[in-house]
C-alpha cells in the first residue's frame, strides 16, 4: 500500500527505493523502444521523468519515425500534469551545420504540432556542448494557463560533443529547474488572474461608494437603498479581502 508518510523518510528527492523504473522492451519495425521512469518530490510538488529512447542507442532514426514514439500521448491534454510540462528531445546529426541543425530541430517540433496547438519558437543556443532550441506548444483554447501548454527543448548534437555524460552528471538538477520554471509560471499565471479580480471587485465597490452618495440625498428610497447595500457590501469587501491575500 502507498503511505504518503513515508516520503518524508526518503533520503533523496526520489520516490523510488530501487531508483529508476525501466520499462519491458517494446518492438517496433526498425528498432525496439525501450523507457525508464523516475517520480520525484521537490518540496510540495510532484514531478515526474519519463524517458524514452530506441535500442541499440546507434539506431539511425529519420524524423518520420518520432511517430513510433507516439509523442502526442505525451502532450498536455493526455498527460494533464497541474503545473505544466517539457518534452525534451535529443538527437546526434553527423556532418552537419548550424541550419541544418536549425531545420532538423524545427521538423522535430512539428512532428508534436496537433489541431488543439499553436507552435511558437522561443529560444536557441548553446547546452552541453549541443545545439538547443525551445518551442512551446500554445493551447489554442486556454492560451494563458500554463498547465496546458508545453515547452519543447530540442538538442541537436552534431559534433559528437559528450553532451549525454554531462546531462547525466546533473540529470536531477536539470529536473529540478524545470520544476521550478513550470511552477513560476503557475505562480505568475495565478497572480494575474487574482490581480484582476481585485481590479473588478474594487470598482464594484467604488460604485457602491458613489450609490451611498447617491442615496443620501434621496429620502424617499434612501431606507431601501441603505437596506440592500448594508447586504451585499460586506460580501463585497470580504471578496476583495480574500483577493488581495491571494495576491500576496
Amino acid at each position: 500500500n502507498y503511505i504518503p508518510q513515508n516520503e518524508n523518510g526518503q533520503p533523496t528527492e526520489s520516490l523510488t527505493t530501487s531508483g529508476i523504473i525501466e520499462f519491458n522492451q517494446i518492438k517496433k519495425d526498425q528498432f525496439s523502444l525501450k523507457g525508464t521512469i523516475q517520480p520525484f518530490r521537490f518540496n510540495d510538488t510532484y514531478a515526474v521523468d519519463l524517458t524514452l529512447f530506441s535500442e541499440p542507442l546507434s539506431t539511425s532514426i529519420d524524423t518520420t519515425n518520432l511517430t513510433y514514439f507516439e509523442l502526442n500521448h505525451l502532450l498536455p491534454n493526455s498527460i494533464q500534469g497541474s503545473l505544466g510540462q517539457t518534452i525534451w528531445l535529443y538527437g546526434e546529426a553527423e556532418a552537419t551545420d548550424d541550419k541544418q541543425c536549425e531545420e532538423i530541430a524545427k521538423l522535430c517540433a512539428n512532428k508534436l504540432l496537433t489541431d488543439k496547438y499553436k507552435l511558437v519558437p522561443r529560444h536557441q543556443g548553446k547546452l552541453f556542448k549541443s545545439h538547443i532550441f525551445q518551442y512551446e506548444l500554445i493551447n489554442l483554447t486556454e492560451p494563458q494557463n500554463p498547465a496546458k501548454n508545453c515547452q519543447i527543448l530540442i538538442s541537436i548534437n552534431n559534433h559528437q560533443a559528450d553532451t549525454i555524460e554531462l546531462v547525466g552528471k546533473i540529470s536531477d538538477w536539470i529536473i529540478h529547474f524545470l520544476c521550478c520554471r513550470h511552477k513560476i509560471l503557475y505562480i505568475y499565471q495565478k497572480a494575474e488572474q487574482a490581480n484582476q479580480t481585485a481590479r473588478k471587485q474594487y470598482v464594484q465597490i467604488e460604485q457602491k461608494i458613489d450609490e451611498f452618495s447617491q442615496a443620501i440625498a434621496n429620502s424617499e428610497t434612501r431606507l431601501e437603498t441603505f437596506k440592500e447595500m448594508l447586504n451585499s457590501i460586506p460580501i463585497d469587501s470580504l471578496n476583495y479581502s480574500r483577493s488581495l491575500r491571494d495576491l500576496k
